[in-house]
């Protein structure tokens, strides 16, 4: 207790002052996660893995506060690729709906996520297509083509869009905090995007009729 739990082969954080501002905030109790605050400024974190693949599932937990960035908002970035050069992405826009970054396209979903509410968000993309699910109920499911790129960084990046030599937040920036990120090299079916939402109900304080069980 006391700081989150290690994990093998996490994202470097950048420009954390670790004050109230950005940081790691929570005690980690039910009801009130570990998780890391973003100031949508130049705080950003980065990790190695390459997502330019078929099949892909994104999650994460979320509480999106708002949106920041000089060149650019068109949504906070949760998890994304984009360098300059597009990649995939999942951001909330600033009217708490949420955006899809695909090759170099970002689509709008036709679903809500509050903002100032912590919400899991999760999309499968597979065969060209994207569903989305908030809070383990599917909420959409829309086309999303992309062609591969081969020469992509292998590298992902919470809270930020970015070009590399940039060592702040260029644009998309989050504001808000962030408690979890899975990434799976399959496309989740919708009972197990459920299951792992009743999994972490009780450490995020979000309502479930449904007994806990361990994550996929």
């Amino acid at each position: 207790a006391g700081k989150p739990d290690p994990v093998a082969g996490s994202a470097v954080l950048h420009n954390f002052p670790f004050d109230e501002s950005a940081g790691w905030v929570g005690s980690g109790q039910p009801g009130d996660p570990f998780a890391l605050r973003f100031d949508g400024k130049r705080t950003y974190a980065e990790g190695p893995g390459n997502l330019e693949i078929g099949e892909i599932t994104i999650e994460v937990w979320g509480r999106v506060n708002g949106v920041s960035g000089p060149h650019g908002m068109r949504g906070a970035t949760l998890l994304g690729t984009d360098y300059g050069k597009g990649g995939i992405g999942l951001l909330t826009a600033a009217r708490g709906s949420p955006l899809l970054l695909h090759g170099a396209t970002h689509t709008p979903l036709p679903a809500d996520t509050p903002l100032g509410q912590w919400a899991q968000v999760v999309v499968a993309m597979k065969n060209g297509a994207a569903r989305f699910y908030v809070n383990g109920h599917l909420a959409c499911a829309v086309p999303a083509p992309r062609a591969l790129q081969s020469d992509h960084p292998s590298t992902y990046q919470l809270g930020t869009a970015r070009f590399k030599e940039m060592d702040y937040v260029a644009c998309d920036g989050l504001i808000g905090e962030i408690a979890i990120v899975r990434v799976y090299e399959r496309a989740l079916k919708p009972e197990e995007v459920r299951h792992n939402f009743q999994a972490d109900c009780q450490r995020i304080g979000v309502a479930s009729s449904e007994p806990s069980t361990e994550p996929v």
